[in-house]
């Protein structure tokens, strides 16, 4: 395949990336989860952190991402490994914004947890 360590090492990079932003961001250790496989194992998240064991963080990188393709890997990923985790997926397509998707019941259990006060301080700039 035409590429293919060239994507590989984007999409590492971008995963080493990822993980920096967000051990500055929520001032938890994040990093590159390395225990993933090309042999069809279940496969780690993309990035981990010990700090919060429950996420499955699953990145992209590339000229258009496939962020279904992406959520239901990290499902699959999820009920081989038979943890109970929430899977969080972060994309971006080229010379365009990181996004971060998952599923509405998933933003529903993360976003209960919060206080009035916990979204009255929440600072939203662009």
């Amino acid at each position: 395949m035409p590429g293919g360590a060239g994507v590989r090492r984007k999409g590492h990079n971008f995963e080493r990336a990822i993980a920096g932003i967000l051990s500055e961001a929520l001032g938890f250790q994040f990093r590159r989860g390395l225990h993933q496989t090309r042999s069809g194992g279940a496969e780690t998240s993309d990035v981990i952190s010990p700090d919060i064991p429950r996420l499955h963080i699953e990145c992209k990188k590339g000229k258009r991402t496939n962020i279904k393709g992406a959520l239901a890997q990290a499902h699959e990923d999820i009920k081989a490994s038979k943890e109970n985790r929430i899977p969080l997926i972060v994309t971006q397509d080229d010379r365009d914004d990181v996004l971060v998707t998952m599923r509405l019941q998933d933003w529903l259990k993360l976003a209960q947890k919060m206080t009035a006060e916990d979204w009255a301080a929440l600072n939203y700039k662009d």
